[in-house]
């Protein structure tokens, strides 16, 4: 109850915070929805995936207006924070409590009604995370604090003005990015029932004049490094990353990026030294395999302002383990400050979670 009440606090004085920015000229929107889910499990969480987590979401958002060409040209979106409690009824995973960014891109408006596809990115407390002695059965999350996903639908229908319903469906995933082991992770398909109140209606502004588009063909040089935890008794140990991306502008909306990826990891390299220590390790070559690797990426850059998430799958092209597989995946989070950005990217392979990367880089 306590750690509830904290949470609490902070989603509280957050949201005295955005009200505190610009709050005459701004429209907000409060929202508070129950929850009923459906855990998806992969094979070493099948034993996790019988229960049927309930919980509820409050949320506190910001509409924009237009002021701001990006604002129109992303049809009006809303963003601000989330807060979500689930009750996963089971003595293993116990609850969760999360706090997220949540932003909500508007693809219907009408009257009676208007649809949105909701992304949030977060963090997640879970009391009943892996532990070898005290509970060993939770194969999907290895520490307390852990990473939140999450994407869906959401549909809203008009009571009046102010009020609406919100009926939505949603994909939420759960893990701490390989930081701990184990990290299989937690996906849960979410349906919802809530209600939503405005606090006054927005002036949407149209046509402004647009800012010159560029269409060039940049270079961005990243840089990053992150962690990974490979068996509980290994420790945790550093990776390091070099990102090179040619990327063009389609429009003020959309990018696309095309590069190399390159990663020296030291929890490779002590993980391919644990294997070679087993006694089911079977080679005939007594060489020690490489622990870098090289790829080549490409994909897709979703563009708001000063915000952008990349979305890319990348093919190893250079790699001497044959455990590792072939593709693997990033998706990202992009804060740029003019020709430069800090950005988090969470690298997975076929759902499951390799490692965050917390990276710098600029555009030339």
């Amino acid at each position: 109850m306590k750690l509830i009440c904290f949470f609490l606090l902070i989603f509280l004085q957050s949201s005295t915070l955005l009200a505190q920015l610009d709050s005459a000229s701004y429209t907000y929107d409060f929202g508070a929805s129950l929850h009923g889910d459906t855990m998806l499990s992969i094979d070493n969480t099948k034993h996790l995936s019988y229960h049927k987590p309930l919980g509820f979401e409050v949320t506190y958002l910001r509409q924009t207006d237009g002021r701001k060409y990006w604002e129109e040209v992303q049809n009006y979106p809303l963003w601000g924070i989330s807060l979500q409690y689930f009750d996963y009824r089971s003595n293993i995973l116990k609850k969760m409590l999360s706090l997220s960014l949540d932003y909500r891109r508007n693809i219907y408006r009408g009257k009676r009604g208007a649809t949105f596809i909701p992304l949030g990115i977060g963090l997640a407390y879970t009391p009943g995370y892996f532990d070898i002695e005290k509970n060993p059965l939770n194969t999907a999350i290895g520490q307390p604090v852990s990473f939140i996903l999450y994407i869906g639908i959401l549909q809203q229908i008009h009571i009046n003005n102010y009020w609406s319903i919100d009926l939505k469906l949603g994909l939420t995933h759960y893990s701490n990015g390989g930081l701990s082991a184990p990290n299989s992770g937690v996906n849960l398909l979410n349906t919802s029932l809530g209600v939503s109140r405005k606090i006054q209606q927005p002036d949407f502004k149209k046509n402004l004049l647009p800012p010159a588009l560029d269409n060039k063909l940049h270079c961005l040089l990243q840089v990053a490094t992150g962690a990974k935890e490979v068996l509980p008794t290994l420790g945790r140990w550093p990776f390091y990353n070099a990102t090179l991306l040619f990327a063009k502008n389609l429009n003020y909306r959309h990018a696309i990026n095309i590069g190399v990826d390159y990663q020296y990891s030291e929890a490779l390299k002590k993980e391919v030294h644990f294997m070679q220590t087993q006694w089911f390790y079977n080679s005939t070559n007594d060489n020690v395999p490489d622990h870098q690797t090289v790829s080549l990426l490409g994909g897709y850059e979703f563009k708001a302002g000063k915000i952008s998430v990349p979305i890319l799958l990348a093919a190893h092209i250079y790699k001497e383990l044959d455990t590792l597989p072939t593709f693997y995946q990033k998706i990202g989070l992009r804060y740029w400050f003019n020709n430069l950005f800090a950005s988090i990217t969470l690298r997975s392979f076929t759902g499951n979670s390799d490692g965050i990367e917390w990276g710098l880089g600029f555009k030339i």
